[in-house]
């Protein structure tokens, strides 16, 4: 597809494109396995007639 000149002037070339991806936050495993702990730590406490009570 050919551009106009002035859309040209404004797309990102290879090596922005680059810059901007390795800018971008990817999660590691680490970040995943903390959320799932996180995730299941609500669950205990918060779900309904849950496992653990409070008083």
């Amino acid at each position: 597809m050919d551009y106009p000149d002035r859309w040209k002037d404004k797309l990102a070339d290879e090596e922005k494109r680059e810059k901007i991806a390795r800018r971008h936050w990817r999660p590691t495993w680490r970040h995943v396995l903390v959320l799932l702990i996180i995730g299941a730590l609500f669950a205990l406490v918060f779900w309904p007639n849950g496992c653990i009570e409070f008083g």
